[in-house]
């Protein structure tokens, strides 16, 4: 942090041979379609989409008129789900002001293959290595901010040159985006025992850990490991239960820390800082790597 305190996980301290890996988004969701056509048990309807659908039936309308009968019915379509908006589920949350700035660069030297960030006031950024020589840099800051560097490319490059290049030296930008942060949760994971939400159409979360695409992760996990266990009725129960309870907790703790170093009082600025030197005592830094993999 800007405050000088810091705190660094390795994967050894979780007994672990790594804490996790980064792939970019294409090449993962690339994989995970490549799976999907190897499944002889999956249909694929790629130019078809949700209409509707009613739950007493189980019955899905799509846009070209056809109906599906289905068991269970997964909402996995994202922050703004189509299915929670159909299944008439409500979200509580708000709008942080902010917007998380995301530019992939080209490094001159290279760079070590690990992930740090500094927090400050207005939001930390971060460095995420995709190869040796290429990088995602990451900048939270005041929407207005961010907004006015997207309009002028000369003005975000030195930005980005003047936040990053003391900790990587010099690089090439290559393409830069953002998106606005907002947290989100739904009242009910669950609707009418066959509508499920799951990954961000149940939650959105502050992206400053990474931790959003490792809760959908989870919820996956769960959902399939508790209809092994139990009838569909009694799983969805327990599935919401248990990861509304494991999102919720993930997203206090995001909130807390980004609350933490945005707020100007010195108190909680102290605060803040007090709780990184507790987060590196051994046990609590093994809790906080067990909950970030998923434990």
């Amino acid at each position: 942090s800007i405050s000088g305190t810091s705190l660094s996980f390795h994967a050894d301290e979780a007994g672990l041979s790594k804490l996790g890996v980064m792939v970019e988004n294409n090449a993962l969701q690339q994989a995970l379609w490549a799976q999907l056509r190897a499944l002889k048990n999956v249909s694929l309807r790629t130019d078809d989409k949700l209409e509707g659908f009613d739950t007493l039936s189980r019955t899905a309308f799509l846009n070209k008129g056809e109906r599906l009968n289905y068991d269970l019915l997964l909402g996995c379509d994202g922050a703004h789900s189509k299915v929670a908006q159909a299944a008439g589920i409500d979200y509580r949350g708000w709008d942080y002001d902010q917007r998380c700035l995301l530019a992939n660069v080209r490094v001159e030297k290279p760079i070590a293959g690990e992930t740090w960030e500094v927090f400050r006031s207005q939001g930390p950024y971060a460095l995420l290595p995709l190869t040796e020589n290429q990088a995602c840099l990451i900048d939270y800051s005041k929407r207005d901010d961010i907004t006015a560097l997207e309009k002028d490319k000369r003005a975000l490059e030195s930005h980005l040159k003047q936040t990053f290049a003391p900790h990587i030296g010099n690089f090439q930008l290559l393409k830069s985006a953002s998106f606005a942060l907002q947290r989100k949760h739904a009242c009910h994971y669950v609707k009418d025992g066959s509508i499920v939400l799951l990954g961000d159409a149940a939650h959105s979360i502050h992206p400053m850990a990474g931790q959003g695409v490792n809760l959908g992760f989870a919820d996956v996990r769960c959902l399939i490991e508790t209809l092994e266990q139990y009838s569909q009725s009694t799983a969805l129960v327990e599935y919401e239960r248990t990861r509304r309870r494991e999102n919720a907790k993930m997203m206090r703790m995001m909130d807390a820390i980004q609350f933490g170093w945005r707020d100007s009082n010195p108190i909680m600025q102290l605060a803040t800082s007090a709780s990184l030197k507790v987060a590196g005592l051994p046990w609590v830094k093994r809790w906080l790597l067990q909950q970030a993999v998923g434990k």
